[in-house]
């Protein structure tokens, strides 16, 4: 599921060709999500509500976006 949605995207948007260039994007994407999930069940285990728990995970992705805007100018 992950590899067809990564070639959609990768494709469409018309980026390097070859398949070196789609595997780095694919795995960038890969390793992308699996920190964004695993931040939400740390964040889904330390509060006891389950809203809570996705309003923390959110809060704390937050901060990262607006960390990194900062640090990229």
């Amino acid at each position: 599921m992950g590899t067809f949605s990564s070639a959609i995207t990768y494709y469409l948007s018309g980026l390097h060709k070859g398949f070196e260039h789609f595997l780095y994007f694919a795995s960038v994407l890969f390793s992308s999500l699996m920190l964004v999930e695993s931040l939400m069940m740390i964040a889904a285990s330390i509060v006891p509500d389950f809203l809570m728990g996705i309003i923390t995970g959110a809060g704390i992705q937050g901060i990262m976006m607006l960390i990194r805007e900062n640090s990229i100018n």
